[in-house]
C-alpha cells in the first residue's frame, strides 16, 4: 500500500490523531467491521502496516492506495449493527438493533 494514513484515538481530546506512514508497506494485518451511522454504511478498520525493515505500525484506518494488490476476505455478522454517538466517551459504539 501508499498514501496510508492510520489515526490514534486520544481520549484525553476525544478525537483521532492522523499520522500519515511514508512509502510502500506491507499490509500484515486488517481487522474491522462494516456497520451503519444513521441509515449510511460505516466502515471501521484497525490496521497493522510494516515498512521494507518490517518495522510496524498500526491504528484506525484513515485511507490508503493499493499500490499492488490486496488479498480481502469479508465475513457477515450474524446480526445487523448501527451505532450510536457516546458522549462519555466521545465515540459512535455499535449497538445492537
Amino acid at each position: 500500500m501508499s498514501d496510508v494514513e492510520l489515526a490514534y484515538y486520544d481520549l484525553s481530546t476525544r478525537k483521532y490523531l492522523p499520522f500519515p506512514v511514508d512509502g510502500i508497506v506491507e499490509l500484515v494485518s486488517l481487522q474491522g467491521n462494516l456497520s451503519t451511522v444513521d441509515g449510511e454504511p460505516f466502515w471501521h478498520l484497525h490496521a497493522i502496516i510494516a515498512d521494507r525493515e518490517g518495522r510496524c505500525f498500526g491504528g484506525h484506518l484513515n485511507t490508503c492506495v493499493v499500490a499492488l494488490t490486496l488479498e480481502l476476505a469479508v465475513w457477515p455478522m450474524p446480526e445487523s449493527r448501527s451505532r450510536a454517538f457516546d458522549e462519555d466517551l466521545g465515540l459512535r459504539l455499535l449497538i445492537n438493533e
